[in-house]
């Protein structure tokens, strides 16, 4: 079984498991196991799930594992008739039910909206304080309990079985240095109780299990922060890749992840270009093997050409996080040096927010100072971006380092020339210079305004870029990527 691993399932969904998702379609299609495996406790990923289409047999999550989850259901209780009450208020909207006694809240039911199944039942206590929650999986049982101090911390966290066996315990307090936090984590599994320090041996524990029902096993980090430390901890031996999404640099140092990797002697290192494992090669002793993280389906090959012409005139594509490392910035520069020569040109940033959102501040202000309010538009971030590619005319890439660059390959499948600053890896092996966009030299917004100010005035050579576009897309066809991870496959 191949198991590719991760901290949980979004929705929206982010670059690394969208990559992933798509690698289990293509396994699936070619008769291999394989199964997207998240670490982190998820009630809701059901809805996940569902929305992305990945089938049960093809996920796992660890905790649903020791709760015995699989694909059950259990028919959810009727709140009332298991709450005592001699009155009960619902909400304007219907979500929430507070069940009275004596004039007093005891219980408040909130239901969710998608489709009104349980989410939680709060529980109040004489004094009046909320004391303890139980937290409904939307597949029908009591999943947790939360048990509260006066104060309303979880002090303790209570993880149940679909037969309401309890099977995890985390306890919560002061510690030693005067903080709130994780005192212990029990798990009771297999007839037996284990004590574990850090979600990271219990993940490691999981793993080993999995290896023990699975001689077979293999397990790949795609979240090298979730996965690298737990697969180091496991006590069985199992064979191990790192997934590279991004650059194995810090700096000029490996990044700890790829030193870590080296240390426990995973199998191999994944990465998506051959100039990266040329690279890397030469840095560590584990096989270095080659894998683009994407792949172009069938249908995205040979979707409908969509002329240069018949796009919105004079619009840049930006599709990257609001990130520092992205230098979108330089893009917004470089816009402001187009207009000079095309008034109505536009840049259409799509890519979520970081935390804390400083870059997107930074952003917003450097867009008010250069007075481009009408020009650059922050379309925020997208689960499917199929209908913005033929959007615009050409991209821009200004990032600091990439493993790959996704976008890259998705906008040349849409036949989008790209301008990028000459970056490894993936800029600079995905576009190749005068057939399918520009290389231009690293932080100079002036040379990537002046290319693409010189493809506007030239549509003529724009529209051959956008052929060769379409073009070069096939080097990263759906068989052609497969042959890659198939030389894996038959090498263990």
């Amino acid at each position: 079984m191949n198991y590719f691993l991760t901290h949980r399932l979004y929705s929206p969904i982010s670059a690394i498991e969208k990559m992933m998702l798509d690698r289990i379609k293509i396994f699936r299609k070619h008769d291999q196991s394989a199964v997207f495996v998240t670490r982190d406790y998820d009630r809701e990923v059901e809805y996940a799930r569902r929305k992305f289409e990945l089938p049960q047999a093809s996920y796992l999550n660890m905790f649903d594992y020791f709760q015995g989850a699989d694909d059950k259901t259990v028919a959810q209780p009727d709140p009332k008739s298991m709450l005592l009450h001699d009155s009960i208020e619902t909400s304007q909207d219907g979500l929430n039910e507070t069940f009275f006694q004596n004039g007093y809240a005891t219980a408040v039911v909130q239901y969710r909206q998608v489709d009104h199944s349980i989410n939680t039942i709060s529980y109040y206590d004489q004094a009046h304080r909320l004391s303890s929650v139980d937290l409904y999986d939307p597949r029908g049982w009591i999943s947790m309990t939360q048990l509260l101090d006066e104060q309303a911390r979880v002090q303790t966290q209570l993880f149940w079985d679909t037969h309401h066996g309890l099977t995890y315990v985390e306890r919560y307090g002061f510690k030693a240095s005067g903080e709130w936090g994780n005192l212990s984590m029990q798990l009771l599994f297999h007839g037996q109780v284990r004590f574990f320090e850090s979600l990271e041996q219990l993940f490691a524990y999981f793993l080993d299990d999995l290896t023990e029902q699975d001689a077979q096993a293999r397990f790949f980090a795609d979240r090298h922060e979730t996965a690298v430390e737990s697969l180091t901890e496991m006590a069985k031996p199992a064979t191990k890749y790192l997934v590279m999404h991004s650059t194995h640099l810090d700096g000029n140092q490996l990044n700890i992840w790829v030193r870590k990797a080296v240390e426990a002697q995973f199998s191999g290192i994944i990465v998506s270009t051959d100039k990266q494992a040329q690279d890397l090669r030469q840095l560590v002793s584990l096989p270095v093997l080659t894998v683009p993280v994407r792949y172009l389906a069938d249908a995205e090959l040979n979707r409908p050409h969509v002329p240069i012409g018949e796009r919105p005139e004079h619009t840049i594509l930006v599709v990257a996080r609001l990130s520092e490392e992205k230098r979108i910035g330089d893009a917004i520069q470089a816009l402001k040096l187009v207009l000079r020569d095309f008034s109505d040109a536009k840049l259409n940033i799509f890519g979520a927010p970081m935390a804390g959102y400083a870059e997107q501040r930074k952003l917003l202000d450097q867009v008010r100072q250069l007075k481009l309010e009408d020009h650059v538009n922050f379309k925020g971030f997208r689960d499917d971006l199929d209908d913005i590619y033929t959007q615009g005319q050409v991209m821009a890439v200004t990032s600091k380092v990439e493993g790959f660059n996704v976008s890259i390959l998705e906008a040349l499948s849409y036949g989008v020339p790209v301008v990028t600053y000459a970056i490894d890896y993936g800029p600079t092996t995905l576009v190749i210079d005068g057939q399918n966009g520009a290389i231009v030299s690293q932080n100079t917004p002036e040379q990537l305004a002046q290319v693409v100010t010189s493809l506007f005035y030239d549509q003529a050579r724009l529209a051959r870029l956008s052929t060769g576009a379409y073009g070069s897309a096939k080097r990263y066809s759906e068989a052609e990527v497969w042959k890659k991870w198939a030389k894996i496959i038959a090498h263990n």
